[in-house]
């Protein structure tokens, strides 16, 4: 589970630079975005098991933004802000279910699936959990939206169900546009048999977990030592699982021929804590929480890694950037995040806001974090400070805001002021008691 080669803090580097609209026409759009997958479990990111043999090819192919980051760690907001450029405090989706009530979307935003449709676009979604579903808004400018009846669905039915969609696209005679989410990662992890078996912990990982703390949050009894070596075996199998579906998946999209000169897009909406920093799953603003995958294979454009700080607010501007869609500016103009793909951006320019999902009775009482350069800045909803210097401490396990008052100063004013600009009214309605169990059975509810 060693940490990304990227720059991870300290130096400045340039970002690559694409010429706009370079790839011309009207290609067809493939996005796949993966559900509770941590950057730090892929081959591409250093990971030392096979976990994804395919999206490692895939990346080998792709602009790769090594150091993107979620804005929340949470499966709806995230999606939100990818498909509409915004934070969520902007978009208004705080969580996927708070006290019985969903966040409503602000009813302004365009999301990408609607500037695509009226680009003249067939638009296709296949979605593969609860928190998806058409209600929570995420349908809109889709002409077809398959979700399922049940809490959550399986990467292979939902590979199945993507393939049919890919068959509508095609028939349709129009370029296409086709998101795919797989599931697959999240609790609980319950990988087919095959996958299941396929990793064992070994005494380099213990090893590994153990520089990164796992043992020494808290004195754990072999048995629970063992159930949490077994969760991360369990979890890493979710993953090939996963990828041996998308492999499936793009080996029919290529033999049909609608990927050719096609841009393909990989996401996660954010990571998972497997008991790192004490936590099993996911809400927080940890690394291994926040830091996801994100590539574009463009054609016409050179793959390579970028090691510059990106968002997934970013994603919707940056792909932007290589299309010419009618209506675009539009779009562009309620956008908050920033084309990746600018010439002019710098490392220690940039500052990415990530924060948790609300947990108290106030939906205003929220954490916070800020990276900025090297810098990680955690900011509790009781406004304690702490600070983590990642080129030193990558698993951010030393507090040094104590030793850098100055940083913690100049950080602590611009998450101020990043948050003056983004915070607007939530609105929330009552949801359906099917609604709120399936949700609760994937871990979202009263106080989640």
């Amino acid at each position: 589970m060693s940490a990304s080669t990227g720059a991870a803090g300290g130096q400045v580097i340039p970002t690559y630079s694409v010429e706009e609209n370079v790839v011309g026409g009207s290609p067809n759009v493939l996005i796949i975005t993966i559900d509770t997958l941590r950057a730090d479990h892929l081959g591409f990111h250093g990971y030392p098991r096979a976990t994804s043999p395919r999206l490692d090819k895939l990346a080998g192919e792709s602009v790769v933004f090594e150091w993107a980051y979620a804005p929340i760690a949470t499966t709806l907001p995230s999606h939100t802000s990818m498909f509409t450029g915004v934070y969520p405090h902007e978009h208004g989706v705080l969580a996927n279910i708070k006290d019985g009530r969903s966040y409503q979307r602000r009813k302004d935003l365009m999301t990408l699936a609607e500037l695509f449709q009226r680009a003249g676009y067939a638009t296709q979604a296949v979605v593969a959990a609860t928190p998806l579903r058409p209600q929570f808004g995420l349908n809109t400018g889709f002409d077809g939206y398959n979700a399922p009846a049940n809490k959550q669905q399986s990467a292979e039915k939902t590979t199945k169900q993507a393939l049919v969609a890919l068959d509508e696209l095609a028939a349709s005679k129009k370029p296409g546009l086709l998101w795919v989410h797989y599931f697959d990662p999240h609790g609980p992890y319950n990988p087919p048999v095959e996958f299941l078996s396929k990793f064992r912990m070994d005494d380099a990982m213990r090893a590994d977990l153990a520089e990164r703390k796992f043992a020494a949050r808290s004195q754990r009894p072999t048995g629970q030592w063992n159930m949490l070596e077994a969760g991360i075996d369990s979890y890493d199998g979710e993953i090939a699982f996963t990828d041996t579906q998308i492999h499936r998946f793009l080996k029919a999209a290529e033999e049909s021929r609608w990927l050719e000169n096609a841009i393909v897009v990989v996401l996660a909406d954010h990571g998972e804590g497997l008991n790192q920093h004490g936590v099993a799953g996911h809400g927080l603003v940890w690394e291994e929480q926040l830091h996801v995958p994100m590539m574009l294979r463009i054609p016409g454009v050179e793959p390579r890694r970028i090691g510059t700080l990106a968002s997934l607010v970013d994603f919707a501007p940056t792909l932007l950037h290589v299309l010419d869609l009618p209506g675009e500016d539009d779009f562009l103009e309620q956008v908050s995040g920033v084309n990746r793909f600018r010439s002019d951006l710098r490392h220690d320019e940039i500052r990415l806001l990530g924060q948790q999902s609300p947990r108290q009775s106030d939906a205003e009482a929220i954490g916070y974090s800020l990276r900025a350069d090297q810098w990680k800045l955690h900011m509790s909803a009781e406004n304690d400070a702490s600070l983590y210097d990642l080129s030193e401490d990558p698993f951010e396990l030393i507090d040094v805001a104590a030793k850098n008052p100055r940083v913690v100063d100049k950080l602590t004013a611009e998450l101020s002021e990043m948050l003056r600009g983004q915070l607007r009214e939530v609105q929330t309605e009552g949801v359906s008691k099917t609604i709120e169990r399936d949700l609760r059975a994937l871990g979202y509810g009263g106080t989640k």
